[in-house]
């Protein structure tokens, strides 16, 4: 599902990451570790698509990112992958609904709507094909986040724990292949991240999606399929 082949990146006479090679299978997760400075954020943003490699290549679901002009680059970002961030980036002027349709409202060119009446039927994974299937499935995410009760507020109103599981269901919007977490618990108490670990797992397990989350909370690799060492 992704598969990364002797990537180097420098910043100026910085080198961060040197000759990495790995790769994952999907529905895999994977938790990269390191002291600061090792290039977790850096790793992240490269296979996100958010910046490139000086050398190596990207392998995302079969497309080798590094092939793609800007137009198509951006549409691939949108509909593959997931982002989640430590300070969960939710948009202050817009609802916690608004800020996770945001996603859908991008690939498929519409404003928000108001969320649907929650779905009793249990979560069936699928691709994302039209505006209205977005909708319900995100709906349906915000069932299986527990934020039922939290959609017509404004990030400002929600507790940590509640941004966080929503900035997940934005992640997962569209049901994107690949999620990457930046140290998506780093600004939360041990009752939250044990919370929202549970959440995220769980619809990675149900939605058979690949989590690369980086973290300098060793405990969370207990969540990991297997754990990827940075060293400075």
């Amino acid at each position: 599902m992704l598969s990364v082949s002797h990537m180097y990146k420098s910043y100026g006479p910085l080198s961060v990451l040197r000759d990495l090679s790995f790769s994952v299978e999907r529905g895999k997760v994977v938790t990269i570790t390191g002291p600061s400075g090792s290039g977790k954020t850096t790793l992240l943003q490269i296979l996100g698509t958010l910046d490139r490699p000086d050398q190596g290549r990207v392998v995302i679901d079969g497309t080798d990112v590094s092939t793609l002009p800007p137009t198509e680059l951006a549409r691939f970002r949108n509909h593959t992958i997931g982002f989640v961030f430590q300070g969960n980036q939710l948009l202050p002027e817009f609802t916690a609904w608004e800020n996770i349709i945001l996603p859908a409202c991008i690939a498929f060119g519409e404003s928000p709507v108001a969320p649907p009446a929650v779905p009793d039927e249990p979560l069936r994974p699928s691709s994302i094909e039209q505006y209205g299937a977005a909708v319900r499935w995100c709906m349906s995410l915000v069932r299986e986040c527990g934020i039922e009760d939290c959609l017509s507020k404004y990030p400002r109103q929600l507790s940590g724990g509640q941004q966080q599981r929503a900035a997940i269901a934005r992640a997962l919007c569209l049901n994107p292949p690949l999620v990457l977490a930046d140290e998506p618990t780093g600004n939360l108490d041990p009752a939250n991240v044990d919370t929202v670990m549970r959440v995220l797992t769980s619809l990675q397990q149900k939605c058979h999606n690949t989590i690369i989350l980086s973290t300098h909370n060793y405990a969370l690799t207990e969540y990991a399929d297997f754990n990827l060492q940075l060293t400075v």
